[in-house]
């Protein structure tokens, strides 16, 4: 696919359409000949085995029961060695697509207004302004103790402590305080902390609501060393060149590394029963970009009413660039007649043309998944607060204990 594509669903499976058989008919009419298509057995571009055969198209064209290939195969080291190869109609590479990832809750969103960096210099601010809140206010105490007013209630140092802390912990919560500070060297201090906590729990309320209304998009893996760390099950095409040269990369490489989570692909591949589970999730397609999009533009295709993309193709693509050209056997006099006209064509753009005119509905689904969905108005849930009312609840749960606690203290106090 997007250049051959195959009624599956037939007794015996044939050729329905793809770009080129409109390519083949523009090499019908130059060259003043005549063409029939003819399925391959196995279904499969082909490989070499050990015992010097070939399957698939390659195994056809090299047995002699076919001249050529109906559709260009990328050009490798054993099929160069043993077949001649036209001038390349596509460049592509090598990609994978997945199902799209829906819109998610950001349960830690109550932490993301401020990065790291300012969780810690805010800690270090209230810790050292408590503490010489509660150095002045003790410090005050003392000296009205020395003074000669002597009938003035005097204050403990659990009850300054407990005014400064809580002159220090409430204004960040945006939390009044009832008690009074009279000291006028104490109050230069509150109302400067008054300031400081005001801008920032204001910063913190609307960074924290823009960022909850911020769709969240968790990619399960954009690149090839994102595949391998996400271990999902891949499929792909039998004799495919990722499955060929896989098995020759490193064990421990990106490529090596997703060799285990290959499945089987023994017998005909049935592409749309693999297209199908793929848009459940089930596995994750790799092939070559120009197939992949052509699976993009039909599930968006079938979803055009309420224009919605299923899946998401891989940005970064791999084992790039390599090129698709149509395969001949040795010497075969067909080469010298295709190669100028290949050559008029792709430099005229209807190589191009004719390919972008079935994969025309996968261009929206191209387009970044994370700035599409964030340009989508979304209403809040209650999953969206879940976070802040963890620390509610925790914080009721540690409040009830202290409180019971100071309840048996009173009364056993009293007794």
């Amino acid at each position: 696919m997007p250049h051959i594509l195959i009624d599956e669903k037939a007794n015996y499976p044939k050729i329905i359409g793809g770009s080129m058989l409109e390519v083949f008919d523009i090499f019908a009419k130059h060259l003043n000949i005549c063409y029939s298509h003819q399925m391959v057995k196995d279904q499969t571009a082909g490989f070499k085995l050990p015992n010097g055969s070939w399957t698939g198209a390659a195994g056809e064209v090299f047995r002699g029961e076919a001249d050529m290939t109906g559709l260009g195969l990328a050009v490798t080291d054993d099929r160069f060695a043993e077949f001649s190869f036209s001038e390349f109609l596509y460049q592509d590479e090598y990609t994978a697509t997945y199902v799209r990832p829906t819109i998610e809750s950001e349960i830690s969103g109550f932490i993301k207004p401020f990065i790291p960096l300012v969780w810690i210099l805010l800690l270090i601010t209230a810790v050292v302004f408590g503490i010489a809140m509660s150095l002045v206010l003790l410090a005050h105490e003392k000296i009205l103790e020395s003074s000669a007013r002597n009938d003035r209630p005097k204050k403990s140092s659990s009850s300054i402590l407990s005014e400064s802390w809580l002159w220090t912990l409430a204004p960040l919560l945006s939390q009044s305080v009832t008690r009074t500070i009279k000291c006028e060297s104490v109050r230069v201090i509150a109302m400067l902390w008054l300031f400081v906590t005001f801008i920032i729990t204001s910063v913190y309320r609307t960074s924290l609501l823009s960022l909850l209304v911020l769709p969240n998009i968790r990619l399960p893996f954009d690149n090839l060393d994102e595949l391998a760390e996400a271990d999902l099950p891949i499929w792909m095409p039998a004799g495919s060149s990722v499955d060929a040269f896989s098995k020759l990369a490193a064990k421990n490489s990106s490529l090596g590394r997703i060799q285990k989570n290959f499945k089987d692909r023994s017998g005909p591949p049935n592409v749309p029963l693999a297209v199908r589970a793929m848009a459940k999730g089930d596995h994750v397609i790799v092939a070559p970009r120009s197939a992949l999009l052509y699976v993009t533009h039909g599930l968006f295709s079938q979803t055009f009413q309420t224009g919605k993309c299923t899946t998401y193709v891989m940005t970064e693509g791999f084992m790039k660039t390599f090129i698709q050209s149509l395969l001949f056997r040795k010497d075969s006099p067909l080469k010298a007649k295709f190669d100028p006209l290949i050559v008029r064509l792709r430099e005229a753009g209807i190589f191009n043309h004719v390919y972008n005119k079935v994969i025309s509905n996968a261009t929206e689904c191209l387009k970044s998944v994370r700035k599409q969905e964030s340009s989508k108005a979304r209403s809040l849930n209650l999953r969206d607060f879940i976070g802040s009312f963890a620390i509610y609840a925790a914080g009721i749960a540690t409040a009830i204990p202290v409180f019971l606690a100071e309840v048996l203290l009173q009364r056993f106090g009293r007794q």
